[in-house]
């Protein structure tokens, strides 16, 4: 078992790069910073009851998108949990941490597409058709390279990571319990 240690200054943007099942939803989860990981699903959640229903994809990320804008307008750290950004989206959302002085931190899932499957099979919301992950895996595999020139900083986690552990750079240690 292992933590991933993220050393990021307090307005960072992080955007996980990683296939349903990889378990980036729930690391996320563990984070406790109230209202920082939002996306998609949480839209899907609130507007249709159930992140399975996949209509309207263009204005749930609207919606999910203006949600990360208010909390960058403050200054909040985010995580913007969407499993299929593609390119043009994630430069949307990098370009938007930019204009607000924001660090943009990837976390990339290093988890075997196997594991991934089995971890989507046995979900209890919103299991993914596996054909859609697998075209999401090769998606993933050639957007790796891309990210290195997009983003501050990469982290890796792997199917033994239990939690991200986040270490703000830019607060003063004295002053945090």
């Amino acid at each position: 078992m292992a933590d991933v240690l993220l050393k990021i200054p307090t307005k960072s943007l992080v955007l996980p790069v990683a296939v349903p099942g990889s378990g980036k939803t729930t690391l996320l989860k563990q984070v406790h910073v109230p209202g920082w990981r939002h996306g998609p699903d949480d839209v899907r959640r609130t507007m249709f009851g159930d992140v399975s229903i996949q209509g309207h994809g263009d204005l749930v990320h609207t919606a999910a998108q203006a949600m990360l804008r208010c909390r960058l307008a403050d200054g909040l750290p985010s995580a913007y949990d969407a499993t299929n950004v593609t390119p043009k989206t994630r430069k949307v959302l990098v370009d938007l941490a930019r204009w607000y002085g924001y660090t943009v931190v990837a976390l990339v899932s290093e988890v075997p597409q196997e594991l991934a499957l089995l971890r989507n099979r046995l979900r209890t919301e919103g299991v993914v058709p596996e054909h859609v992950i697998e075209r999401m895996w090769k998606q993933k595999e050639s957007a790796i390279s891309l990210i290195y020139t997009e983003v501050d900083k990469v982290y890796h986690f792997h199917e033994d990571t239990t939690r991200f552990r986040i270490e703000w750079t830019d607060l003063d240690p004295v002053a945090v319990d």
